[in-house]
């Protein structure tokens, strides 16, 4: 929870108490667990533009194995691909993601909408995000709309 408080430091602009709360979590994680911190620290990765940390990150064993809230891992390494501008590995990762009425759906057809310079699929997943209440999450993919 710490890690996720931190996130939300992050994003808003405190990033003193938000690596605050990183540390203050980093103390109480426990190794066998990473796979479920890892998402955050993708998260805290893509609020700070870290883009080294994000290239450590997605290429963590530990990111892709197979868990009971791997909804939440996928989400976020779709998200730091995007940031990446690994256009080969969001055709290979999100693809097994849009499934109709998934919490995962929007972040695959995200990517893919920004590996194909497609704005119908960052429409598609804007207005899914916000079928979801993720209003945040709506408004960064209308963002990239007027990009691409």
């Amino acid at each position: 929870m710490l890690l996720h408080v931190a996130v939300a430091n992050a994003q808003t602009g405190d990033d003193t108490a938000a690596r605050r709360l990183e540390a203050n979590a980093d103390a109480l994680s426990l190794e066998a667990f990473r796979w479920h911190y890892e998402p955050a620290k993708i998260q805290l990765a893509l609020a700070r533009s870290d883009r080294a940390e994000l290239r450590r990150l997605v290429d963590s064993p530990a990111l892709g194995a197979p868990r009971l809230f791997a909804f939440e891992g996928a989400a976020a390494l779709l998200d730091a691909l995007v940031a990446l501008g690994n256009h080969e590995r969001i055709e290979s990762e999100a693809p097994q993601w849009v499934r109709e009425g998934t919490y995962t759906a929007p972040f695959a057809l995200r990517a893919l909408g920004v590996a194909r310079a497609d704005r119908r699929l960052l429409n598609e997943a804007a207005a899914s995000f916000e079928s979801m209440g993720l209003e945040w999450h709506c408004e960064e993919t209308r963002k990239l709309v007027s990009v691409h």
